[in-house]
C-alpha cells in the first residue's frame, strides 16, 4: 500500500492524503522558503466571499489557492525562454524548449534555474508550494479530446498539447479542480474540465511514470487506454448536456400515454442524442 494513503474512519474507504513529498516533489529549505512568498503574497481578488459562496470551498484554502497561483505568475522565467514571442523563429525556439524540458524536471530544479510558463512547470509549483503550506494537493495529467477523438489528425493535435497538467486541492472533505494559472480556475467537478478528460492521479509526473510528452503519447495512444478515456469523456459530455438542454415541454394528458415521468425522461434522451450528434463525431471505440 502508498504511504500516502490512510484509512477515513467514517467513510471506511482509503482516501489519499497527498501531503507527501513525490519523486519530483521534494519539499526542501527553497521550497519551505517559496512557500513562505507564497503564503503572504498580495490576493489577487477581494471577494472571496462571493466565490466561496458559489462553489463551497472555505476561505483560509480559497485565499491559499489565490495567492499560490498569484505568487507563481511572478516567478523568474528560464534564460532562454522568449517573452512575447511573435515571430516563427522565437515561437520555434520557445516550442522546442517547451518539448524539452515539459515533465523533465524536478520542483527543486524549476526554482533554481527558472520556470517555463506551461501547464507542466505551473502544475509541479501549486502543487510543491500547497504541500509546504500544508494543504492536501495531489497532481493530475489530463487528456485533451482531440487526441481521442480523432488521433489521426495531425492539423487537431498540433493545435493542443496531448496532456494538461491540474492540481486537485481536498479541504474539509472536499475536493476541487485547480488550474493554477494567475487567476487559478477553481471547479468542482470533472465534467467541469472539459475538454480534458482525468487520466491520472498522483504526486506528480514522475510518479506516474512520466518524464515527457512522448511518453504520454504512447500510453494514450494505446487502445484499451484510449477506449477507457473515451468512456469517460462521453459521460462528462452527457453530463454537461444535461445542464445546459431546457427542461422538456410538459406531456399532453390522455388516458393511453405513458406516466409522465416516462414521457419527460424519453424526450430527454432525444434532447441529449441530438445534441451530442451536433457536438462530437462517432466513438472511436464504439
Amino acid at each position: 500500500m502508498k504511504k500516502y494513503l490512510y484509512r477515513d474512519i467514517i467513510r471506511h474507504t482509503l482516501i489519499p492524503i497527498y501531503l507527501e513529498k513525490g519523486k519530483q516533489t521534494q519539499v526542501t529549505s527553497l521550497i519551505k522558503g517559496h512557500a513562505s512568498k507564497a503564503r503572504s503574497f498580495p490576493l489577487s481578488v477581494t471577494d472571496l466571499a462571493s466565490i466561496h459562496q458559489r462553489l463551497g470551498i472555505d476561505i483560509a484554502t480559497l485565499a491559499k489557492i489565490y495567492r499560490t497561483a498569484g505568487y507563481i505568475a511572478t516567478l523568474r522565467p528560464l534564460d532562454d525562454y522568449i517573452r512575447d514571442a511573435a515571430a516563427d523563429e522565437a515561437l520555434r525556439q520557445n516550442a522546442e524548449l517547451k518539448e524539452k524540458l515539459s515533465y523533465g524536471r524536478t520542483l527543486d530544479q524549476v526554482l533554481r534555474e527558472g520556470i517555463f510558463p506551461s501547464s507542466p512547470d505551473y502544475a509541479l509549483v501549486f502543487r510543491g508550494l500547497m504541500v509546504a503550506q500544508k494543504v492536501r494537493t495531489s497532481y493530475i495529467l489530463a487528456i485533451h479530446k482531440n487526441h481521442l477523438l480523432d488521433p489521426q489528425s495531425a492539423e487537431k493535435l498540433a493545435a493542443v498539447d496531448v496532456g494538461h497538467p491540474f492540481c486537485r486541492v481536498f479541504t474539509r472533505g472536499h475536493r476541487y479542480f485547480v488550474d493554477p494559472t494567475s487567476p487559478p480556475r477553481i471547479m468542482r467537478t470533472a465534467t467541469d474540465l472539459l475538454p480534458f478528460v482525468v487520466w491520472q492521479e498522483g504526486l506528480d509526473s514522475w510518479s506516474l511514470g512520466i518524464r515527457d510528452n512522448q511518453e504520454i503519447m504512447e500510453q494514450v495512444r494505446d487502445k484499451a487506454s484510449r477506449c477507457k478515456l473515451l468512456s469517460q469523456y462521453e459521460s462528462a459530455l452527457e453530463s454537461r448536456l444535461n445542464d445546459i438542454l431546457p427542461q422538456p415541454a410538459e406531456p399532453t394528458a390522455t388516458e393511453d400515454q405513458p406516466t409522465r415521468h416516462e414521457v419527460l425522461l424519453t424526450r430527454r434522451i432525444d434532447q441529449v442524442r441530438s445534441l451530442q450528434t451536433l457536438t462530437r463525431p462517432r466513438m472511436p471505440c464504439s
